[in-house]
């Protein structure tokens, strides 16, 4: 990822008309659903594919200024919006921006955990993991009240012919298999919408799978469950099928339970002492239920808040298959439920 392409993801979103977020206490918000019904017939379906992400930005470098106030709290100097026996509270940023990712990474970092921006963009570039939006129903108007929009996973870009995107908008997807059940896609949302050319969608559940290299023959698998997630990104079409977001964000919560198993995905297996080091360092950054309808109600904290920032491109999606991944030292003794103390 060039310095430039970084420098320039590090400064997305907070910027739409309408997302308040400027002081400390005014929450930042996803801009409103409009009012005025939508002319024309639809596009597409429109697809498009995450082509940059910064989820901390550099190590020395200011956090991006990614999020939203994802449980109408701001906490500190106002209260947390859930329980937790940490011995210190996780602040939200301005405008109640709830986004504790940055401290989680420098954490891990410290720890030796093998995850940074380069790594998760160096995986996109190789073509490891791809990660594509499909937009239904949308009349290419800056206002349209009612769009549907898919998360699909990909396994690959361009087989047969390169096997890496080139992220001009040309590129063809193999979508994993497990985007879909009974060809019905998981993650999917009816109830998107525009208002002034920005792209608003609630997902209840979505999980994103990221791969990053280990060796020449070998992936890391990442696949982080994320729950009351919202998409928000400036949206174009292009041509007939294809569409880019620009300034756009991921925002949600990710359970515990789920960031403790990738850290045994990356072989630190549940019964050693390193696991029980990134376990605690981990819980002490527990800073959200682990569903919006139990915030403020002295719900023990069991998520982690988390922002991603990208900008995707036009792109095709090709046949699907099941992806083929690489063995943990862990695998066959993975447990995906545990929690904190």
């Amino acid at each position: 990822m060039s310095a430039a392409l970084l420098l320039g993801a590090c400064s997305l979103i907070t910027t739409y008309e309408g997302l308040e977020g400027a002081t400390p206490c005014i929450p930042a918000k996803a801009p409103a659903r409009p009012t005025a019904a939508s002319d024309g017939p639809p596009l597409g379906p429109l697809v498009t594919a995450v082509s940059s992400l910064v989820l901390v930005g550099p190590p020395n470098g200011p956090a991006p200024a990614a999020g939203l106030d994802l449980d109408d709290q701001c906490t500190c100097p106002g209260p947390a919006s859930c329980s937790t026996n940490a011995e210190s509270t996780t602040c939200d940023k301005d405008g109640g921006i709830d986004n504790g990712l940055r401290d989680i990474f420098a954490r891990l970092r410290d720890n030796g955990f093998p995850l940074a921006d380069d790594l998760l963009q160096g995986g996109l570039t190789s073509g490891l993991f791809g990660i594509l939006f499909r937009i239904s129903g949308y009349s290419g108007k800056p206002e349209d009240p009612q769009v549907i929009v898919e998360m699909l996973n990909a396994v690959a870009a361009n087989e047969g012919t390169g096997g890496r995107p080139t992220f001009e908008g040309t590129d063809r997807w193999t979508i994993d298999a497990t985007s879909f059940v009974n060809k019905q896609t998981v993650a999917v949302t009816l109830d998107a919408y525009v208002t002034r050319g920005v792209l608003v969608a609630h997902f209840e559940r979505l999980v994103p799978k990221f791969r990053i290299s280990r060796s020449p023959s070998t992936t890391l698998l990442l696949d982080l469950a994320l729950a009351d997630v919202t998409l928000v990104g400036e949206l174009a079409a292009v041509g007939a099928d294809g569409a880019t977001l620009k300034n756009a964000q991921l925002s949600g919560r990710s359970p515990i339970a789920s960031w403790l198993l990738q850290v045994q995905r990356a072989g630190q297996c549940a019964s050693s002492d390193a696991f029980l080091t990134f376990r605690k360092q981990l819980c002490e950054l527990r800073d959200l239920a682990v569903r919006a309808s139990m915030d403020n109600a002295n719900a023990p904290c069991g998520a982690i808040s988390l922002a991603v920032g990208f900008e995707s491109v036009a792109a095709t999606t090709a046949a699907e298959r099941a992806p083929v991944e690489s063995a943990s030292a862990c695998d066959g003794t993975l447990d995906a439920g545990i929690g904190c103390p």
